[in-house]
């Protein structure tokens, strides 16, 4: 299991529609299957927590496109990169 930065280091984040790519199946999943599977892991206790509809997760990092690095998930939801109340990740 990667962070979100490995994972998009690793070419496993699709950056035209911001799915993950899970190699072992080449399916495209969005975050939340990701998390559930595994394939990504959750961030530290210091990370801003997001709620999904049965659970919660925790973020530590988005990736910001236009700045072309990661970014605190504050600043991602104040940018509208990040949308809390449905965990969407738009960029």
């Amino acid at each position: 299991n990667y962070d979100l930065r490995e994972a998009y280091s690793r070419g496993l984040i699709n950056p035209n529609n911001h799915h993950i790519i899970d190699r072992v199946t080449s399916r495209e999943l969005d975050l939340g299957e990701a998390l559930k599977m595994g394939i990504l892991k959750v961030g530290d206790p210091q990370s801003y927590n997001i709620i999904s509809k049965t659970e919660s997760l925790i973020i530590s990092s988005v990736f910001d496109h236009r700045l072309n690095t990661f970014v605190d998930p504050n600043i991602a939801i104040r940018t509208k990169i990040l949308d809390p109340y449905h965990g969407l990740y738009i960029n």
